[in-house]
């Protein structure tokens, strides 16, 4: 059955054990979700995130300044959005109050069921909430045209990872070119992923998805072959070159691309930046870098440096997209 966001709810047993990814275990999501629906949210996301608060759960759970990138987009206040993997709902929950209609896609029913929740004790009534399998088998329960503007927030990297025939690169281009068909004409979407050959791979940090140091920067057959030999299967969380990334959303159907750098990371966007303008990086260190540690120095004066040289879309950590479907033609 179709609902008015153009989403098809399903129902039906589960045949097989329930995939699940989120920020905590199973057994405390749930104990969170089942202490939050008999007394409200407060007093749980207290008792079981607070021991992690030194680890960003609260900045991932409730500073919606994560949902600030919409002012990249012209997605209009009437329209709808599909948050594809939106885990918490914290990007959803701000996002719903700038438009109509939004659809938060997950397939972790824990997640969900959180998000719910969340949406309930915010008033915040038009948000639906759809569990799907994982990338739902390149069939997702949306139709044609449904969406102005779709949120892949790390989920591009996975698709591989998830479908375990065929190269990495054809599965994220079936991938985007279903994400293109369920935009309407002169929809967008805003994608965010790692740089394959971003600066801190190349100092040792490890590949966040692997989590092997100097993964991502091997060749393919050479990373796949490293990958088994050290974790036991293959390689197919891939990232990508900003050459590459560009490649992959124009074969997929998207155009009018605008690539931003986001400090201090895509999950915890304080800054967009337009990669190609090396200027917003020095305005923004001398006006708005507040460094908490001396680490933070060395980062600042290395992301300088690799913006005076003009190398951001070579060494920089992450990428955010802006990407385009073209209007119809008549």
């Amino acid at each position: 059955m179709k609902t008015e966001h153009g989403v098809e709810e399903r129902a039906g047993p589960v045949e097989h054990e329930p995939f699940f990814w989120s920020y905590i275990p199973r057994d405390q999501l749930r104990r969170l979700v089942a202490m939050g629906r008999e007394k409200g949210l407060d007093e749980p996301i207290e008792e079981i995130l607070g021991q992690r608060a030194g680890s960003g759960y609260y900045r991932k759970l409730l500073d919606e300044d994560r949902g600030d990138f919409s002012f990249l987009w012209d997605v209009p206040s009437d329209g709808k959005v599909l948050d594809f993997g939106s885990g918490w709902g914290t990007t959803a929950l701000a996002l719903a109050r700038r438009i109509s209609g939004l659809v938060a896609l997950d397939a972790t029913r824990e997640n969900l069921d959180f998000a719910r929740l969340r949406a309930r004790e915010a008033g915040q009534e038009n948000i639906l909430f759809v569990h799907v399998e994982p990338l739902e088998r390149f069939r997702f329960p949306c139709a044609a045209g449904s969406f102005d503007g779709v949120v892949l927030i790390g989920i591009l990297e996975w698709v591989g990872n998830v479908f375990r025939k065929g190269s990495p690169d054809d599965l994220q281009i079936r991938f985007l070119k279903e994400i293109h068909e369920v935009l309407k004409p002169g929809g967008s979407i805003y994608l965010a992923i790692e740089n394959r050959f971003g600066a801190p791979y190349w100092l040792g940090q490890p590949d966040p998805h692997a989590h092997v140091p100097f993964l991502s920067l091997l060749p393919r057959w050479a990373a796949n072959a490293v990958s088994f030999l050290v974790r036991g299967q293959p390689y197919r969380t891939y990232t990508h070159s900003y050459r590459k990334l560009r490649k992959i959303l124009k074969e997929a159907g998207f155009d009018d691309l605008h690539f931003y750098v986001s400090l201090p990371d895509y999950r915890s966007p304080r800054a967009l930046l337009p990669l190609d303008e090396p200027r917003a990086i020095g305005f923004w260190l001398r006006n708005n870098f507040v460094p908490r540690r001396r680490m933070h120095y060395l980062q600042a004066g290395m992301l300088w440096l690799i913006a005076s040289l003009r190398l951001l879309p070579l060494l920089v950590p992450d990428f955010v997209v802006v990407a385009h479907r073209g209007p119809s033609t008549p």
